[in-house]
């Protein structure tokens, strides 16, 4: 491991992220030293510069807001879970998982009277070496779809003309989007984060080749970062080395 590192496990992912002074320390116009020696140091450094390059785009987990204690959440009546990517056949998924997850951890039922709402809202591409292509159809009135396991707030039929969802190939990964808030009916938010999966840049990029396999692992991903924040398992170990 390089010195000036930081090793840090984003989300069962290690993301190697370079301090950006090791870079500036490479001793480029460094004096006093045999040529070859110089000529390696700045081999060194630009590997540096490419590795930062290169890992900066790992997937990343970032939270918003955590209000109250975990109790707040359990001891209400039951949540809401409501879901919105624009096309039914993602939703349904994204919905399947949250359950499978989340519901481990608070309450979620189909009707109410509720104690509050889980708000998740998708996006997904499917990136390639030229560029971004769709990861799914989309539906137009995707502002009034709001799937919620029983059918939709909005335009039922509508809601449910979107349904394809785009696989990808060797050449292709996933890049995608998740932001969920968790609510009391008087719209208080207790805890609101997002996860940005790429691909690209992580070994399961292999096997995650659709946007609800990429959403699947988003919404475990999350969970995982639900646990950190309210203190149901202990943070990443984060190992440093610096210049001594």
């Amino acid at each position: 491991m390089p010195e000036n590192t930081v090793n840090i496990i984003i989300s069962g992912q290690v993301c190697l992220i370079i301090n950006g002074s090791a870079a500036t320390k490479c001793p480029l116009g460094a004096t006093g030293r045999g040529e070859k020696m110089r000529k390696r140091e700045n081999t060194n450094c630009y590997l540096l510069v490419a590795m930062m390059i290169f890992f900066a785009g790992c997937s990343t987990s970032h939270t918003y807001k955590v209000h109250g204690n975990l109790n707040e959440l359990t001891e209400r009546e039951g949540y809401q879970l409501k879901v919105k990517s624009g096309n039914y056949s993602i939703d349904k998924a994204i919905y399947a998982a949250a359950n499978k997850y989340f519901g481990q951890r608070i309450p979620i039922k189909k009707n109410g009277p509720f104690g509050g709402i889980i708000n998740i809202t998708f996006s997904a591409g499917k990136q390639t070496y030229i560029g971004v292509q769709p990861g799914f159809e989309t539906n137009q009135n995707v502002r009034e779809c709001w799937y919620s396991g029983n059918g939709y707030e909005g335009n039922d039929k509508d809601c449910k003309l979107a349904t394809e969802v785009v696989s990808g190939s060797l050449l292709t990964w996933q890049n995608a989007l998740m932001v969920i808030m968790i609510k009391d009916m008087d719209n208080n938010v207790f805890w609101s984060a997002d996860y940005t999966y790429r691909g690209g840049y992580e070994l399961s990029g292999f096997v995650v080749n659709s946007a609800d396999k990429a959403a699947e692992l988003s919404i475990k991903r999350l969970a995982g970062t639900f646990d950190i924040d309210f203190k149901l398992v202990p943070p990443p170990t984060t190992s440093t080395s610096s210049d001594r």
